[in-house]
Formats: C-alpha cells, sequence, structure tokens
C-alpha cells in the first residue's frame, strides 16, 4: 500500500522527483570528489613531510604482525 502511494506521488510530480533525483546525484558525486581530493592532500602532504624529514620511513621492517619469523623479513 505503502509503495503504491509512493510510485503515485512519483508519477504525479514527476519534475519534482527528477530535480531531486539529479540533485542528490550530483551532491554524492561532489562529496566523493571532495573527500578524494581531501585524501590526495593529506598523502602528498605526509610524502613531502617524509621527504623533507631526510630519511625513508617505509624501509623499517617491524615482526609484530607477520607469521614469518623477523629474521627471513629482513633479508
Amino acid at each position: 500500500m505503502i509503495f503504491r502511494l509512493a510510485c503515485l506521488q512519483i508519477q504525479s510530480h514527476r519534475l519534482r522527483t527528477l530535480f531531486a533525483a539529479v540533485a542528490a546525484v550530483l551532491t554524492s558525486i561532489l562529496y566523493m570528489t571532495v573527500i578524494s581530493i581531501s585524501y590526495c592532500i593529506l598523502d602528498s602532504t605526509q610524502l613531502s613531510r617524509m621527504l623533507a624529514a631526510g630519511s625513508d620511513f617505509h624501509a623499517s621492517v617491524t615482526g609484530t604482525r607477520y607469521s614469518v619469523p623477523i629474521e627471513t623479513l629482513c633479508r
């Protein structure tokens, strides 16, 4: 019953429903774009800080989360 009422409401206001759907899609695209750009800026900032420090932080290997012994990982 509720589904039929919703369908009748959508059919009676097609233009308004179309505008609302387009607005929802554009808003979600905007949010995804902003989040993606923010992540890229944060990643770039972290990389430039690591390069400015003059050390390669990615080269350190710890054996806390691996099932392989640390000696094997270091080789």
